[in-house]
């Protein structure tokens, strides 16, 4: 499993204490390009530069679900 740790803009976060949903398709973007580059040995960016276009053929975002502490 790859995981990465981000720090989240406060403007990011909406009333419920996560990421707006507005802003949730740029961290996931940022995670996505890492997970290639970090996990597969593929930098996208380099690869586009070389008239190549890579995108992962399925993804899936998983883990333990987190609330907050019931009162």
């Amino acid at each position: 499993m790859f995981a990465k740790q981000y720090e989240v803009d406060e403007k990011h976060i909406d009333f419920q204490g996560v990421v707006d949903g507005l802003y949730y398709p740029f961290y996931m973007e940022w995670t996505r390009h890492a997970y290639m580059r970090e996990a597969l040995g593929i930098d996208i960016e380099e690869e586009f530069k070389q008239g190549k276009i890579t995108l992962p053929h399925r993804m899936a975002v998983r883990g333990e679900p987190v609330f907050p502490s019931a009162c």
